[in-house]
């Protein structure tokens, strides 16, 4: 079962375009190609992630902030840098100098034989390990202030939406009177059912 889901979901038609298949695609002659396998790996790579995390709050970080004394407080504004914004204005915009990365459409020339570099093979990798970590650990994260205030609205919203109308008091005809709305028995009232009855005012 496994081995025909397997071959199903790695079909060429899929993930190639036309005319191509995936034994154009082994390595050879000193070059790799990436695999769509090679995104297993992220999987394992992301629990060892999620290891290291829980290991370093509740041991390293935890009992370094009580030893330092570090406290919740409100964080103050960046003040500008002009060195640092100089750096980055002349060299910081562009850390690498692949060309695909500034010419998105170079992504696609001779689609999909691409060599792929040792280098941006591990940065992808380790990029979409910790993107999977954020999602196993979302359910445990502590919960932002933002998202408590956003709770509290709905359920004040909630709430009152329970509550029971406020009682208006009754007339002699048994009708509830609401704050500023005119009576519906009054002699106006009559007279004017009486017109759009047809009758005619008396004189």
């Amino acid at each position: 079962m496994w081995s025909s889901l397997n071959e199903w979901l790695w079909q060429e038609r899929f993930w190639l375009p036309p005319n191509n298949s995936w034994a154009v695609l082994e390595d050879r002659d000193g070059l790799v190609y990436a695999h769509p396998q090679d995104m297993l790996m992220a999987l394992p790579l992301a629990l060892a992630l999620v290891a290291v995390r829980f290991t370093f709050e509740r041991f390293i970080g935890l009992p370094l902030s009580r030893w330092l004394g570090v406290r919740n407080q409100t964080r103050r504004p960046v003040k500008p840098n002009a060195t640092l914004e100089k750096h980055f204005l002349m060299e910081g915009q562009r850390p690498t100098e692949e060309s695909w990365l500034w010419t998105p459409v170079m992504c696609w020339d001779s689609y999909p034989q691409q060599p792929l570099k040792p280098a941006l093979y591990h940065w992808y990798l380790l990029e979409l390990s910790f993107y999977v970590s954020l999602l196993i650990t979302l359910p445990f994260d502590t919960k932002r202030k933002m998202e408590k205030d956003v709770r509290s609205d709905v359920d004040e919203s909630d709430s009152s939406d329970g509550e029971a109308a406020p009682e208006y008091p009754q007339l002699k005809n048994r009708a509830a009177r609401r704050p500023g709305a005119a009576p519906t028995d009054g002699p106006r009232s009559r007279a004017a059912r009486r017109m759009a009855n047809g009758h005619t005012p008396a004189t």
